[in-house]
């Protein structure tokens, strides 16, 4: 009898414990479990300047001796190396995390910075730890993040003349940084965990999705857009739109920066209509943009997939879609109304350069020398120009023209040199997206498996050359490549759904339910999540988002499935035990 009970105490204990698992089969997100931040906490001081006294002189005297000015710089970059452990530096992970390209000229990035070096000559406050990174993109932008870094585009160097216009776009992204205006706007890691529904998005600028797309080409659209892929889009996402009073206070910031280090102040103006123009066109970028997702919402949610599961799916779908319109209404909203008009602007900069400075004293000559050698020399010129080609040739790839991306990518091959051995970021990715349109998905793959090798390569590179891998059914490398990306990057958010897919196809479908599981740690279950997805206090009301989305790339419901087998589980070993009790007690007896 004593072994009976004994086999009795077992089968209660072991059943107990495997319905409890079937009861709790959820897996905790890796950063809702991220440790405290540490480190001084103090707020920042919210200075409110007098437009009639010099700016940079009342924040001097608050900021100077005060180590904590860039307590919340600091916190960010905490939080952040909190959440991407990999081997790139977090604050560049998480915007190659959201397909961002960078244009990797280490000594042009030498050069802006040390024009920030020559602009915090004035400054009396604790030095920020600044950084500068360049992006590949055909539009003019610059833009201050979270962590302190300062982004320039391509083509915003493509339309200065001179070191003081540029002297005079860093200043303004600077006076952003020391007037702690990045306490107010936090967007780069909330927009970029959206880009996990990165289909869903890009299908909204695909042909034949929406009433709006059926009556203009989709060259059309491109062209009016102004960009072909997820890279470029974030970028107007990502792009703060902070109030009038914080572009107001940054002008001064930036003009006052200007004349103490002797630049051309007057610059400061043309710059401001450059940078005027700019949001004025982003904000129609992002209003058509709005009116596709609109009609995709109301189209095309419930017409994706057909079968048992395609109403699951279409709430799914129709749920990223509303978080993303979402977000997107409310960035298009506050850029309408957080900028002077063009006049207004340059009007209120004269006006404080009147009272504030008395009119200033006569501006030197603006400076050419440096410019011109790392800007317009002719190497340096090609080599931007080679860059806008290069945003020309995604572009026609996208408007699927493939005749104008093969002439675009041709004018390329004869500029190669100018790169030496290491091929731009985007220009591999506008050679691979032709290679693929073209259905030479083995010369795809050998640019992917080439950039992939870099340690600037985007999040899309990794997930393309995987996806690549899966359809010539090359799973061992697929998977190799999805975790050379999060070994890197730090994190497998963007990663999980090709992850998910790999495993269904090589038929380890267990392994591929645990993953989707994995999906709802970063889920709306979760404060940290909800935040991410209510982008300038968006509501977001869908707990499930991620869970779902990486669950319609499954195609059946994980954690019912999950349930359903251990229950299976607990009751065939259940009945193996009641067999086995009953030949004992036959035994026994």
């Amino acid at each position: 009898m004593g072994l009976l009970r004994s086999l009795c105490i077992v089968l209660a204990c072991f059943s107990a414990a495997l319905l409890t698992a079937c009861k709790t089969a959820g897996i905790p997100g890796v950063l809702a479990q991220a440790n405290p931040m540490g480190g001084s906490t103090a707020a920042p001081v919210r200075v409110n300047l007098s437009p009639e006294s010099g700016a940079l002189e009342q924040l001097n005297r608050v900021a100077a001796g005060d180590k904590n000015w860039f307590a919340v710089i600091d916190s960010n970059k905490k939080k952040l190396f909190d959440s991407f452990q990999g081997e790139l530096n977090p604050s560049l992970a998480v915007f190659l995390e959201q397909d961002i390209y960078l244009y990797d000229d280490k000594s042009l990035v030498n050069y802006l910075e040390s024009i920030l070096d020559k602009l915090l000559v004035g400054w009396s406050g604790p030095r920020p730890e600044f950084a500068v990174i360049l992006e590949t993109d055909s539009r003019f932008n610059a833009y201050v993040d979270e962590y302190g870094q300062i982004h320039i585009t391509t083509g915003l160097l493509r339309s200065l003349d001179n070191e003081d216009q540029l002297a005079a776009v860093l200043g303004h992204e600077l006076g952003h940084i020391l007037l702690h205006h990045t306490r107010e706007r936090a967007n780069a890691v909330r927009v970029g965990n959206l880009i996990a529904s990165a289909e869903v998005v890009y299908s909204v600028i695909k042909p034949g999705q929406t009433s709006r797309s059926r009556r203009r080409s989709q060259r059309d659209i491109n062209r009016e857009l102004g960009f072909d892929t997820l890279g470029l889009i974030w970028n107007d996402l990502l792009t703060p739109g902070w109030s009038r009073e914080n572009e107001r206070e940054a002008d001064r910031i930036g003009l006052d920066l200007l004349m103490q280090a002797g630049y051309n102040y007057e610059e400061m103006i043309s710059v401001i209509e450059k940078i005027h123009d700019a949001s004025a066109m982003r904000t129609q970028r992002l209003d058509l943009f709005e009116e596709l997702a609109v009609g995709y919402v109301k189209d095309r949610a419930y017409e994706l997939v057909s079968g048992e599961y395609s109403q699951k799916v279409g709430d799914v779908t129709l749920g990223i879609a509303e978080s993303l319109l979402g977000n997107v209404q409310s960035s298009v909203a506050e850029r309408k109304k957080s900028h002077d008009d063009r006049a207004l602007r340059v009007d209120k900069l004269k006006t404080y350069l009147a009272e504030a400075h008395d009119g200033g004293e006569l501006p030197p000559d603006s400076r050419t020398e440096q410019f011109l050698k790392f800007i317009n020399t002719s190497n340096a010129s090609s080599k931007l120009g080679a860059d806008l080609t290069v945003v020309e040739s995604l572009i026609a790839v996208s408007s699927k023209d493939l005749k104008k991306a093969q002439r675009r990518l041709n004018e390329l091959a004869s500029q190669e040199y100018l790169f030496g051995d290491t091929e731009p970021v985007a220009m591999s990715i506008a050679r691979s997206a032709y290679a693929q349109a073209s259905r030479r998905y083995d010369s795809a793959i050998a640019r992917l498996e080439k950039l992939v090798l870099e340690n600037v390569a985007p999040a899309r590179a990794y997930l393309e050359l995987a996806d690549l891998q899966i359809r010539a059914r090359r799973f061992d490398k697929a998977e190799l490549v999805l975790r050379d990306g999060v070994k890197k990057i730090g994190r497998d958010y963007r990663f999980l759904p090709v992850f998910i897919k790999l495993y269904k196809n090589k038929g380890e479908r267990e392994r591929a339910e645990r993953l989707t599981v994995k999906c709802s740690g970063y889920d709306g279950k979760n404060k940290w999540f909800k935040d991410l997805l209510a982008i300038n206090d968006v509501s977001i009301d869908r707990p499930d988002s991620y869970y779902n989305y990486c669950t319609s790339v499954l195609g059946y419901d994980a954690r019912s499935a999950i349930k359903k087998r251990k229950i299976n589980d607990v009751e065939k070993l259940e009945k193996k035990i009641t067999n086995a009790l009953e030949k004992w007690k036959d035994l026994l007896d």
